[in-house]
């Protein structure tokens, strides 16, 4: 079965069935062409033993030692290493002998291959971080809140798109909540009611806002977590497919594959730049620049993030000229699979959450909307420090 893009939406049994068979394909045919190799070294071994005995002659007598003591260093160094590593003899290995030594390949030598799967048979089902999504979406709506404006004499001004406000239910709330107050008390004439009007009414909304845009940013993370699963299994599911065809096209004549497999990793290609405009002020300090706000890459569309597409992606070629060099490259392309998704779960963690979070603390004032004093029945706060939390 060829990869597909479906497989990597399978469920957790599903995905981890999948991958694990390939894994044991790859273990399995590795241990095969791996006994046929060692089949052919003890033919090529011992016809060296015969050419250092000087004789042509396959029945001739060869010493007790089956004419170690006469191969050169570098033949002696082969057989020490199939003695030493796999527990074979390669002056006494024959035909017969092949297909114990495939058993004990698959069985006792070859079984860290299915292991390197197991962190890739474990990657989370993509789609379950789409229920909270779709309540961050109800919630607090996804179009961008933050716009930057430019005056006639070229000044920048970053303000709250207000009209937006009401996308989801938090926002629909305020709005109609804020104005429904602002009409009760548009007859009330006093300095109080004014000030109540002009100083503390206004404020509520861009507090709303800024707390949506928290929301908002919480969305686009999850998307990004969503993206970063969904290449990891795509990656995994990948390399295991063309690993396997690596393997079972090699023979003798044809190296398994050379440069004909390319596995395009490059999970985490502009995860940085996407997660660090996770969460910062905006240069007006009227609100908070959310993941895709306008001008950010995301455009507002979490569905980009979900993709996370694979562009400027440093390509694996899986192919090689035996067995071993197969294997090599298929481990070396998890390895990187594993590490550019730690990466990208650091970028999420440290510059998405962790900035979002340090954000919201170190500026409760742009979350915050004032509540009126009851002193004189004005409100205390100024309009750069309000007060208790009432938004």
């Amino acid at each position: 079965m060829p990869a597909c893009p479906e497989h990597r939406h399978m469920d957790e049994v599903a995905f981890s069935a999948h991958v694990r068979a390939l894994a044991v394909a790859i273990r399995d045919r590795v241990a095969e062409r791996t006994a046929r190799t060692v089949l052919k070294d003890a033919e090529r071994a011992r016809e060296a033993v015969r050419i250092a005995m000087g004789t042509d002659d396959v029945t001739a007598r060869v010493p007790a030692d089956e004419g170690y003591s006469l191969l050169d260093e570098d033949w002696r160094a082969l057989v020490d290493a199939y003695r030493d590593d796999y527990r074979i003899d390669l002056l006494s290995f024959r035909s017969s002998d092949a297909a114990e030594a495939e058993a004990g390949l698959r069985d006792r030598h070859l079984g860290w291959i299915v292991a390197r799967f197991t962190r890739g048979r474990r990657l989370p089902q993509p789609g379950r971080t789409a229920p909270p999504i779709r309540s961050l979406e109800e919630i607090a709506g996804t179009g961008p809140l933050i716009e930057v404006r430019r005056s006639e004499g070229g000044e920048i001004d970053v303000g709250l798109a207000s009209e937006r406000l009401g996308d989801g239910m938090l926002g629909a709330a305020v709005v109609a909540d804020v104005g429904g107050v602002a009409a009760a008390t548009t007859g009330w004439e006093s300095e109080t009611s004014t000030r109540f009007r002009d100083e503390f009414l206004p404020r509520i909304p861009t507090a709303a806002g800024n707390q949506i845009n928290v929301l908002r940013a919480m969305r686009n993370l999850l998307g990004l977590h969503q993206g970063l699963l969904t290449r990891a299994r795509e990656d995994v599911d990948r390399i295991a497919h063309d690993g396997l065809e690596a393997i079972e096209s090699h023979d003798d004549c044809c190296p398994g594959g050379a440069d004909t497999f390319p596995t395009g990793l490059g999970l985490t290609t502009g995860v940085t730049a996407l997660a660090d405009g996770v969460a910062r002020l905006t240069g007006g300090g009227t609100g908070i620049t959310l993941l895709g706000d306008g001008g950010g890459p995301l455009e507002g569309h979490v569905d980009d993030a979900r993709r996370l597409t694979a562009a400027g992606v440093v390509g694996h070629e899986l192919g090689g000229p035996t067995p071993e060099v197969i294997v090599e490259k298929i481990m070396t392309a998890l390895d990187t699979t594993y590490r550019e998704l730690d990466r990208g779960y650091t970028e999420i963690g440290v510059n998405g959450l962790g900035a979002l979070a340090k954000l919201m603390a170190d500026n409760p004032d742009l979350l915050r909307a004032p509540r009126p004093s009851t002193e004189e029945g004005t409100s205390a706060a100024t309009p750069g420090e309000p007060s208790d939390a009432a938004a």
